[in-house]
């Protein structure tokens, strides 16, 4: 199990490349903030949430599902990070016995 700290350079660095993206592909080099709303602010829309996963699955390898598509997971880079963390974290864990 990663430590607090280890956890959380993993997420800054999964907020770096997300922030990275978005600046240069989504905001035409626009400094945007980690806790700036994508969606109240029109940073994201479908084209642009369908350009986003493209990019995740293919920087992190990690696959979004129709149940990761819920607003609460795109409203910031912040939230985006956690997902992908998350998403990672259990692709890592050993397949529990049944």
């Amino acid at each position: 199990m990663a430590t607090g700290r280890t956890m959380n350079q993993g997420i800054e660095s999964i907020q770096g490349a997300l922030r990275s993206f978005i600046e240069s592909e989504l905001r035409h080099g626009a400094a945007i903030d980690d806790r700036e709303s994508l969606l109240d602010g029109g940073i994201l829309d479908s084209m642009s949430i369908t350009r986003l996963n493209e990019y995740i699955e293919s920087r992190f390898g990690v696959n979004i599902s129709d149940a990761d598509f819920e607003p609460e997971n795109y409203e910031t880079i912040t939230a985006i990070a956690q997902m992908i963390h998350d998403r990672l974290e259990r692709s890592d864990r050993p397949a529990q016995p049944s």
